[in-house]
């Protein structure tokens, strides 16, 4: 019943979105953003689940999520973005309780996911592609590590279907700089925790990340060698190849078979050591 609530939410929620951005925000471009929606309620479920232990370290983050969400309406310059990620770096590190010796690997993960994802909505579907199933992954897999909470996941990729529905549609609405900042806090955290408790867990969790960080770091070292501006727009990363050479959707099988096969090597040296 829950499922089918969320899902349902889920198809609604995005229409709202878009004549929020067009009607009170008077936006012409593109609704864009929507990432913080599905941020805001994972937050009102963890609230609801938490409200007896509530962290504020967790109310903060969502507030830096919000002032993101500017820079999807505003076009911050990008100091302001280096700024909320130092921030959100800052209360990560109180979240977890770590020594401030891990501060400045905590903003550069954090700063780097934050980029790599967004450079991956590039094409309609690409970014909800990999998100979901990625989720899906983690949800799969949580017997391996077992340190995450399957409701949460379940809620995220029940309020993906709606958007990645709607995100099918050229020019129609985007997950936006918000959700990518919001993804990449709920990344670090997960792989931060991960590392200093149980590397095991650590190494499944950084390997999905492999395909995009070896993308974006292979497109960062062209543009390095070509002398462009790594802030401009480019077209060189792998799924706008394939884009560009075949005219269709093809890119979208690329993550999810890197996925399979990942889960069924995994799984297979999980039950050779067990």
């Amino acid at each position: 019943m829950v499922a089918v609530f969320i899902s349902t939410l889920s198809l609604i929620l995005p229409v709202l979105y878009k004549l929020f951005w067009s009607k009170i925000l008077n936006n012409k471009e593109t609704s864009k953003g929507y990432g913080i929606v599905i941020i805001t309620l994972l937050l009102i479920s963890y609230i609801y689940k938490n409200y007896s232990n509530l962290d504020y370290f967790i109310l903060g983050l969502f507030l830096l999520t919000f002032i993101y969400w500017l820079d999807d309406l505003f076009h911050l310059k990008i100091i302001y973005r280096v700024i909320v990620v130092f921030i959100a770096s800052f209360f990560i590190l109180k979240f977890l309780n770590f020594n401030y010796s891990y501060f400045f690997i905590l903003f550069a993960i954090c700063f780097t996911l934050t980029n790599f994802i967004n450079f991956m909505d590039g094409e309609d579907l690409n970014l909800s592609t990999m998100i979901f199933f990625f989720l899906l992954y983690l949800l799969v897999n949580n017997h391996l590590y077992n340190f995450i909470n399957s409701e949460y996941l379940n809620i995220f990729i029940l309020m993906l279907i709606g958007f990645t529905i709607y995100n099918f549609f050229p020019k129609n609405i985007y997950f936006g700089d918000a959700g990518c900042f919001g993804l990449a806090i709920f990344l670090t955290i997960m792989l931060s925790y991960a590392f200093e408790n149980d590397f095991f867990n650590f190494i499944i969790l950084i390997l999905p990340l492999f395909y995009l960080l070896l993308d974006c770091a292979y497109v960062i070292l062209i543009r390095l060698h070509r002398r462009e501006k790594l802030l401009s727009r480019n077209y060189l990363h792998l799924y706008q190849l394939l884009k560009k050479k075949y005219k269709s959707k093809i890119y979208l099988f690329l993550y999810p078979i890197y996925l399979l096969i990942l889960t069924l090597l995994m799984n297979l040296v999980f039950l050779k050591y067990l």
